[in-house]
This record gives C-alpha cells, sequence and structure tokens, in this order.
C-alpha cells in the first residue's frame, strides 16, 4: 500500500510538471505570434529566495502593469528594456532585460505597443528568452 501511495505521488507531480511546461510553451508560442512590444521600466532589484528578481512595470492603452522577473544571470545597468505581451492579457508579460531600450524612442511608444522590437538587436537574445 505504501509503495502504491508513493507510484501515484510520483505520476502526479510527472503529470503537473508536463502540465506546467506545455502551458509556458504554449505562453512562449503566444509571445512570438501575436506578441506586442513595448518598454518596461525597471522599478528595483531585490533578493528572493533562490535568486535574484527585478520589479518593473509597463503601460499599455493606458493602464500599467506590475510584474516581477527572476534575473538568471542578466545584470539590468539601465531602467528601460523592451518587453512582450500578450495583446488580450497585457499583465501576461515577459522582459527583455537583454535588450536595452534607447532613449531616442521613449516619446514614440505607442498606446498598444508595436509588432515587433523596433530597433536592430541581436535575434539569438530573443529566441533565448522565448524558447527556453
Amino acid at each position: 500500500m505504501k509503495h502504491r501511495n508513493k507510484i501515484i505521488g510520483i505520476f502526479i507531480v510527472v503529470i503537473l510538471t508536463i502540465f506546467f511546461l506545455l502551458k509556458d510553451k504554449k505562453k512562449n508560442m503566444d509571445f512570438k505570434t501575436s506578441g506586442r512590444y513595448t518598454v518596461g521600466y525597471v522599478k528595483k532589484i531585490f533578493g528572493m529566495k533562490g535568486g535574484i528578481a527585478c520589479e518593473y512595470e509597463i503601460l499599455v492603452n493606458g493602464r500599467l502593469y506590475n510584474q516581477s522577473n527572476y534575473l538568471r544571470g542578466s545584470n539590468p545597468k539601465k531602467e528601460k528594456y523592451f518587453v512582450v505581451f500578450n495583446p488580450k492579457n497585457p499583465a501576461d508579460n515577459l522582459i527583455f532585460l537583454e535588450i536595452p531600450v534607447p532613449d531616442s524612442l521613449i516619446n514614440e511608444i505607442p498606446k498598444n505597443g508595436w509588432e515587433r522590437i523596433p530597433i536592430e538587436y541581436e535575434q539569438e537574445l530573443y529566441e533565448q528568452k522565448i524558447f527556453i
């Protein structure tokens, strides 16, 4: 009986892990196919259990969204970075700490974001973040 409960527990953990991996992959594919881009403003960097994170905000269609993100080895040196967001749910977003926003774009941010990142950048940096 004890052995059976252990097997059931392992099975449940495996199923949940697969579910969340597939959900994350779908989210990333949605970003790739229909995501819009805006500017994220890093507000603070703080320590969390298991690493360091940053808090940032974006403004989409006149509404402010706040988010946190693990740094995963990134070290933000500026305040503004590109963020991809789901146009149907802008609270679903991801910041690219590897792609800073030049000051020249700050006054040109569309309310509903850009269709693509409006500067030249290394595509590899984008793919590393989206296809993890």
